[in-house]
């Protein structure tokens, strides 16, 4: 009887801390997201100011700058203009991706994804530009 009482007690702990690994792990996660967002929203701000200030010759300037954020710029029809880790002529056409309708439609956009390009999950932010292309910047 003992053991038996002994064995679903361990049964009990084990499975709580399960559970509570799991929520808290989810929690943590959904942080982490959220401030990854944040930060990326920041960077499209500034990337977009510069545009606005010394044009799209500003992205390729910042090439190297640039390293572990991908700069994406497309045009209204989904084509790729600029890409700051791929040749954006080998690129496919980025209109349907959810981030980027979602900005055509709205203004900004929000997707947490594998990426097609890299093969890595990447969380994209995409902002429309007053002229009508779309800045996603990704990590």
């Amino acid at each position: 009887m003992r053991r038996k009482i002994q064995q679903s007690m361990t049964v009990l702990i084990a499975v709580t801390l399960l559970i509570f690994f799991a929520l808290f792990t989810g929690i943590v996660y959904r942080q982490t997201a959220k401030a990854a967002e944040r930060e990326l929203k920041q960077e499209a701000d500034y990337i977009q100011a510069a545009i606005s200030i010394s044009g799209d010759d500003y992205l390729r300037q910042m090439d190297e700058v640039q390293a572990d954020t991908r700069v994406t710029l497309i045009d209204p029809q989904g084509e790729v203009i600029y890409d700051s880790h791929e040749n954006e002529m080998i690129l496919d056409n980025h209109g349907e991706r959810p981030e980027v309708q979602e900005a055509f439609t709205t203004g900004e956009g929000t997707d947490i994804r594998s990426s097609d390009t890299i093969r890595q999950e990447m969380i994209y932010y995409a902002l429309r530009l007053d002229n009508g292309d779309v800045l996603r910047v990704s990590k």
